[in-house]
């Protein structure tokens, strides 16, 4: 078979690597939200609601902004990693469980993906008998 475009160790180790990011960014965020104080000014009866007129650029702007953030909190609590992982595993420990089986699935997927691959460089053999 040709080779071309990227190896497969190497799609399979990205793959791991984004999961592993998207995962102490979930990690982060978590802890972040647990340990944050809330303060409302008012109490919820009093607050006017209002309706808001959402776009397309409104949706964008705040998906935008949502994705910033959850960087920006991967990046800033990376000092705390110690702390940030040790509450997961005594609070939430389902959190990092799915991560963990994320990258035991992706990692199993890669020898797999391999297996097939040596697979198919090889030459089919053929089961028929000729007739000589």
């Amino acid at each position: 078979m040709q080779e071309s475009g990227l190896s497969l160790t190497w799609v399979v180790a990205s793959v791991m690597v984004i999961i592993a990011a998207f995962g102490w960014c979930s990690l982060a965020g978590s802890y972040v939200e647990a340990h944050a104080p809330t303060v409302t000014d008012e109490p919820a009866d009093t607050q006017e609601t209002r309706r808001v007129r959402i776009t397309r650029v409104h949706v964008a702007t705040l998906w935008a902004k949502s994705v910033a953030l959850f960087g920006y909190r991967g990046l800033h609590q990376l000092p705390n990693a110690p702390a940030v992982i040790s509450w997961h595993f005594s609070k939430r420990l389902w959190l990092p469980t799915v991560f963990i089986v994320l990258e035991i699935v992706a990692l199993a997927s890669g020898f797999v993906f391999k297996h097939v691959e040596r697979q198919l460089a090889e030459p089919y053999p053929s089961k028929r008998k000729r007739k000589t």
